[in-house]
């Protein structure tokens, strides 16, 4: 059996535990809802699936707000994603680690299968201690527009924040976004700046009713 299935099946397990839901379909992808709107979820990428290892496992934690990434989806023109939907806002554990001044070494490398139980059992120790903490911080749309707000952003964040923004009835603050959008828009060629401008059209018709300005090319 593969090492990334190993690995896969034990986090499965420990995940359980901790009261957090596999999401079918999706390989080392888990779930927690925080509440009606907000969807916590933690994946873990392996990008090394060989049955001989080393398996280098890459942990990612981030932040849904439902009808934010629900409408992303609807004006980039894309089909509708079963079960939860994308992130709003993600972060790799590994960031957040760094952040903290730590040196990652070997600690989630899986060599062997005699290493998947004890590695597996510190990705989940660092999750608790470093991601949870960061998804506990963004648990409302208000705590996500903040967040986006004083993050770097390029064009797929900004378009986040107008829609949040629009959401939670901030409409300077959400064109504002939506021209940041517009500006990447403008120097892109097709097909991006097709897609680009269809989501600033579909966003326009959208929230038509908003006093939001709705950039042109």
């Amino acid at each position: 059996m593969q090492l990334a299935v190993l690995a896969k099946d034990c986090l499965s397990s420990c995940m359980q535990e901790l009261g957090w839901s596999e999401v079918e379909h999706r390989f080392g992808m888990y779930f927690k809802q925080k509440s009606a709107e907000i969807e916590f979820y933690f994946s873990m990428n392996a990008p090394d699936d060989s049955e001989s290892g080393p398996l280098f496992l890459l942990p990612v934690v981030g932040v849904t707000h439902c009808e934010t990434s629900r409408l992303e989806e609807r004006f980039l023109g894309l089909p509708p994603t079963p079960g939860p939907l994308v992130g709003t806002v993600g972060r790799g554990l590994l960031d957040l680690w760094w952040r903290e001044g730590r040196t990652l070494d070997d600690r989630w490398v899986i060599r062997s299968r005699d290493d998947v139980e004890q590695v597996i059992g510190r990705v989940v120790e660092d999750f608790e201690l470093y991601g949870l903490p960061f998804l506990q911080s963004l648990g409302t749309l208000e705590d996500i527009i903040r967040y986006l707000k004083r993050i770097p952003r390029g064009q797929e964040m900004s378009g986040k924040l107008a829609i949040a923004c629009a959401l939670h009835g901030l409409y300077d603050d959400a064109a504002a976004a939506l021209e940041e959008y517009a500006a990447e828009a403008r120097d892109q060629v097709p097909p991006m700046s097709t897609q680009s401008w269809g989501f600033i059209r579909s966003y326009g018709e959208y929230f038509r009713d908003l006093p939001i300005a709705i950039p042109q090319p």
